[in-house]
């Protein structure tokens, strides 16, 4: 999706069903930034179980990083 920020730079967004995976937006951003790895994303959405993040400063290897921290943090629910 476009950054909802106007820079032009190519986000993700995340869409949590809160309801269905027992988590609300809010708390899957504090787990993602207090985890290891440390995962920040964009909190302009997340009472609505939408989280944007930037692929800006990653590495090689941190997009499946990220997303076996997802994955962990979904399963525990």
């Amino acid at each position: 999706i476009a950054d909802p920020d106007p820079t032009g730079m190519p986000v993700v967004e995340i869409r949590l069903d809160q309801a269905g995976a027992g988590l609300s937006g809010p708390e899957l951003l504090r787990r993602l930034s207090t985890g290891s790895p440390r995962i920040e994303a964009n909190p302009w959405k997340a009472e609505e179980g939408r989280l944007i993040l930037s692929p800006a400063c990653l590495r090689v290897g941190d997009a499946e990083l990220i997303g076996r921290r997802l994955g962990e943090i979904m399963r525990r629910g």
